[in-house]
C-alpha cells in the first residue's frame, strides 16, 4: 500500500492488551506508523482517510502454516486432550452429541496416545450408540478414528484400496479398526473434515 492512509470509523483489533481499543491506525508505505486516539491524525495530515464504516480492521496474518478453518471449528468439537481412558473419551463425546443434537456428525479432537496410552478404535465409538457418524481426530490432526457408520457414509470398506502414501486400517482386515493415517512418519486423515462454516479474515 503506497503512500499514507489513516483508517478510522470502525473497530480496530491490535491483539495488544495495552492498546485494545484504538480509534485510528495510520499506514505509511505498507507499514503501521501510528495507532491510538483519533487526535494522532493531526500529525499525519497528508494521510488519505479511509472510513471503515463500522467494519472491523484486523492485523495482517503472517504464518508459514495455518489451518484457519480448523482452528475456527475446534471450539465446536469435543475436547479430548484430557481423555486418558476410553471411558473419559466416551463421556466427552456423549456430552458433545447432547450439545449439538442437530449436527450430522459427532466430532472430537485432541486425543494423544503418548499420554495415558489412549488408542480408540471404531468399536469404542460404535459402543456409544449415538446413531450418528463419529470422528475423533488425533492431537496432530494427521490421523483420526471413525465409527462404523462413518466408514459406511464415507464409502470405506474391507475392499477399499489405500490411496498413495496413506494407510487405512479399514481395509482389508476383517476387524476394521476404523483409523486412517499416512505412512511412514507424517500421518494424514484421508476423509474430508465435516465442516459447518468457512471463516474469512480481513476487513468485515
Amino acid at each position: 500500500m503506497a503512500g499514507s492512509h489513516a483508517f478510522v470509523g470502525g473497530r480496530i483489533l491490535t491483539m495488544d492488551p495495552w492498546c485494545a481499543a484504538p480509534e485510528a491506525v495510520v499506514i505509511e508505505n505498507g507499514r503501521i506508523a501510528a495507532v491510538g486516539e483519533r487526535a494522532l491524525l493531526a500529525a499525519h495530515g497528508d494521510a488519505r482517510r479511509v472510513d471503515l464504516g463500522g467494519r472491523t480492521l484486523l492485523p495482517g496474518f503472517i504464518d508459514a502454516h495455518n489451518h484457519l478453518s480448523i482452528a475456527a471449528l475446534h471450539p465446536r468439537w469435543a475436547d479430548l486432550s484430557t481423555a486418558r481412558t476410553c471411558e473419559e473419551l466416551a463421556r466427552a463425546l456423549v456430552a458433545q452429541a447432547a450439545r449439538e443434537p442437530e449436527a450430522r456428525w459427532v466430532r472430537g479432537a485432541g486425543w494423544d496416545e503418548t499420554v495415558g496410552g489412549l488408542a480408540p478404535s471404531r468399536h469404542d465409538l460404535d459402543a456409544l450408540g449415538l446413531e450418528r457418524p463419529v470422528i475423533v481426530a488425533h492431537y496432530s490432526l494427521h490421523q483420526c478414528v471413525v465409527s462404523s457408520q462413518a466408514l459406511d457414509e464415507l464409502g470405506i470398506g474391507r475392499t477399499t484400496p489405500d490411496p498413495p502414501g496413506e494407510r487405512s486400517s479399514a481395509a482389508p482386515t476383517a476387524s476394521r479398526r476404523g483409523s486412517s493415517s499416512s505412512a511412514p512418519g507424517a500421518r494424514r486423515t484421508r476423509a474430508r473434515w465435516p465442516r459447518t462454516a468457512t471463516p474469512r479474515a480481513g476487513v468485515g
